[in-house]
C-alpha cells in the first residue's frame, strides 16, 4: 500500500513528460507472419510465449535500431538472438543479451514510484503483468497507470495496482547496426 501511495503521490507532484507520446511499433506475438516460429530454441512459439521478445522488438524498432539491415520484428530479433546467445534453455530470454544493440539493462523494479521515475528520465520500461505471466513495453504514465504496448492482448494501458515488477534499460548513445 505504501509503494502504491507513494506512486500516486509522485505522479501529482511531478506530472509526466513528453515521453508519453513515445509511439513504438505495435507487434502482436500471434501475427501471423511469425506466430509459429519456433522461440529461441523451444519448445514454445512466438504466439504461445513471445510477449517479453515482441516487447523488446518494439523497443529497438521504437528507437531505429536494425538488425541486419531491416527494422526488427519478432521474427528478424527471434533469428537475431539465437545466433547471438541471446536464449538460455531453451525460449528463456536473457536480459542482458541485448546490449551489443546499444541496451544496457539497469536493473529490476517493483516500485511504481521508481518505475515512474525510470520513465520520466528517459529510460525504457518492460513491465510485467498477469501475475508474471506476460510483459509489455511501457510507453507512457497516466494518472492511474502505464500506457504500455502489450503484444498479447488488446489492451493499451495497466493500473500502477496491475503489475508486479520491471525491467528498466538504458539507450546508449551510440548507433548500431547488428
Amino acid at each position: 500500500m505504501r509503494t502504491l501511495l507513494f506512486g500516486y503521490l509522485f505522479v501529482a507532484i511531478f506530472g509526466f513528460s513528453a515521453l508519453a507520446t513515445w509511439n513504438p511499433p505495435v507487434y502482436k506475438q500471434c501475427d501471423s507472419r511469425w506466430s509459429q516460429e519456433i522461440l529461441g530454441f523451444g519448445p514454445a512459439t512466438i504466439c504461445q510465449a513471445g510477449c517479453l521478445m515482441s516487447s523488446v522488438t518494439a523497443m529497438m524498432a521504437g528507437d531505429g535500431v536494425l538488425l541486419n539491415n531491416e527494422y526488427p520484428t519478432p521474427e528478424i530479433t527471434n533469428n537475431w538472438l539465437k545466433a547471438n546467445g541471446g536464449f538460455h534453455e531453451g525460449d528463456n530470454f536473457l536480459w542482458h543479451s541485448i546490449e551489443p544493440l546499444g541496451y544496457q539493462l539497469l536493473g529490476f523494479l517493483i516500485n511504481a514510484g521508481e518505475i515512474i521515475d525510470a520513465f520520466e528520465q528517459g529510460l525504457h520500461v518492460i513491465l510485467n503483468v498477469h501475475e508474471g505471466h506476460h510483459y509489455v513495453l511501457v510507453t507512457g504514465i497516466s494518472e492511474t497507470g502505464f500506457f504500455v504496448m502489450d503484444p498479447g492482448f488488446p489492451v493499451t494501458e495497466y493500473l500502477f495496482t496491475d503489475f508486479g515488477g520491471a525491467a528498466v534499460y538504458l539507450r546508449t548513445p551510440k548507433t548500431i547496426e547488428a
